[in-house]
Parts: C-alpha cells; structure tokens; sequence
C-alpha cells in the first residue's frame, strides 16, 4: 500500500524501504534503515512523512547519484527496490555481472536515468542473514571478490551516469581508494584480520597506485600493516 500510494504521487521514481534482518529460524536479529551519510536530514519530506507515518526521504536522483559514488556506496536495501518498468528498459535490464553485491551497481545506474530517489523508513521487508548469503560469502571470500566488483564499477561507469553526477573519472578513482582500499583495509585491520587488511592494500597498489600514495589514509595503513598481525590485536 505505502508503494501504491508513493508511485500514484511519483510514477517515474525509485521506491525503497528500511528492513528487518531475521536469522535462519526467523527471529529478527537486526534492522537496516537509511544510510545516514547518503540519506541527510535536509532529505526528509515532512510531508510525505506526514501521509505514510514515518520517515520519508526523497531527493533528485542525480544528487543521490553524486553522494553514493564519492562514497561508493548503495543507497537502497536490494529486495525492497521498487521501479518502472521504463527504468528497467532505459538501463537495459539488470545484467550486473557482478560477483558480490551486483545489485550496487545496477542501482546506480537507475539513479542515472531516474528524476528521483525515496527512501521509506519503515520496515517493509524482511532480510534473511545464512551463512549461504551473498554478505557471507563476501567475508569469507577474503574480500577480494568484492574489490574486483567495485574496481570494474571504477572503469565502466558511463560518460552519461558521470554526467548525471557531475563528476569527473578521476572523482571516482580518488573515492575508490578512500572507501574501498585505505579505510577498508584499516577496518579489516582493526577486526584482527592483518591478511585481509594485507590483500586489501596491495589490491590498490596493484590497480591505483598514484592515488594510493596521495591518500593520507594509506600511510596509516602501510604503518599499520608493518606492525604485524601483533598489531591488529593490540589496535582491536
């Protein structure tokens, strides 16, 4: 119903809602709202907010769009995606080819041909966490898999979705770096995982060198992994 109502309102938008996270037998284990660094306060729409009883987020799409790739980061929950059919044609279906978290990748690329995104927070939906799932496998797989994916997205973001964002390729290699390569394999780092935090770097020494250097992020990385995976532990 709260969809219903959103595309009678706006029909050629991208509809998304907040989820519950459940186990394998069913029990709610989590919830996943609205990411606060892609979905601000100033976002809000008091009056939508007002109509469906909760918080109501709505924003032009190419502003979203600029936010999720200077943060490579998704700005929906992947099963509560709602959309036209015509943004299904304009990006020519699905298709990500991704390894892990395809879904980031195609929702992007709604936003480049969508006049707008809304974020429902409310739970709507409900998201079963196993060990079989895609989140799983990513941290099992040693995150590797998922930095192939977010480097392909790197060199294959179109000229129109840079556009759309007002970015330059460069914008995109820069956040990259930050995001996926420095600040990542510094968590990894912190959760006692010196290997993965190890991969992490020389994945982007292997792929962006020149922007690894320039990132200040990377010295405190490249100190950090010298300390050994004694220093993991004593960090953690």
């Amino acid at each position: 119903r709260v969809y219903s109502e959103l595309f009678e309102l706006y029909p050629n938008a991208t509809v998304c809602s907040s989820w519950d996270v459940i186990d394998s037998d069913g029990l709610k284990i989590g919830y996943t709202g609205p990411n606060s660094s892609l979905w601000t306060l100033n976002d809000r729409d008091a009056e939508l907010s007002a109509k469906v009883g909760c918080d109501v987020y709505r924003i032009k799409s190419d502003q979203l769009l600029k936010r999720c790739l200077l943060r490579m980061a998704t700005p929906f929950n992947f099963c509560t995606v709602a959309y036209s059919r015509e943004a299904y044609t304009k990006v020519d279906g699905y298709g990500a080819t991704r390894l892990i978290n395809p879904d980031k990748w195609y929702h992007w690329k709604l936003l480049s041909v969508v006049p707008e995104a809304i974020f429902v927070d409310k739970p709507l939906f409900q998201y079963r966490w196993h060990n079989q799932n895609q989140t799983a496998q990513q941290l099992n797989s040693g995150h590797l898999k998922y930095l192939v994916d977010e480097y392909r997205s790197t060199i294959e973001l179109s000229s129109s979705m840079l556009q759309a964002a007002q970015l330059h390729q460069k914008d995109v290699y820069k956040a990259f770096v930050h995001h996926d390569i420095c600040r990542h394999a510094l968590g990894e780092f912190s959760r006692n995982r010196w290997l993965k935090s190890l991969r992490i770097f020389f994945w982007g020494l292997a792929t962006y060198p020149g922007y690894v250097i320039k990132n200040p992020w990377s010295w405190l990385t490249m100190l950090s992994l010298l300390s050994g995976p004694p220093g993991s532990f004593i960090i953690s």
